[in-house]
């Protein structure tokens, strides 16, 4: 897998072979964002600006569109991510900490 969200550019997730040849592509129009990790399923999460607030995504290992999307309206940009069992820890750069799980 590659990764680039940072700049000027949206994000996007690149699976690779062995080789190098691109497997699959999922992006995302996130400028910038920050990927929080996979879990033991193979799912990865990001986070990152989505206009005037943050949206965080997961996508499945060689799936494009995302398994879910959520909006956090009340930040604007990512300072941080941290990745859990069940649970997705987002903080914002004005100092709110999101939680982000089934509970």
């Amino acid at each position: 897998m590659h990764y680039r969200g940072e700049g000027t550019e949206d994000s996007t997730l690149l699976w690779l072979d062995k080789k190098g040849n691109q497997i699959n592509r999922a992006p995302f129009p996130y400028r910038p964002s920050l990927l929080g990790g996979m879990d033991e399923d193979f799912v990865f999460y990001l986070c990152g600006t989505l206009e005037d607030h943050i949206e965080c995504a997961a996508v499945e290992k060689g799936v494009e569109e995302p398994k879910w999307t959520l909006t956090l309206e009340d930040a604007v940009s990512v300072s941080g991510l941290a990745l859990i069992p069940e649970r997705l820890y987002v903080a914002a750069e004005d100092g709110i900490l999101f939680a982000v799980g089934n509970e």
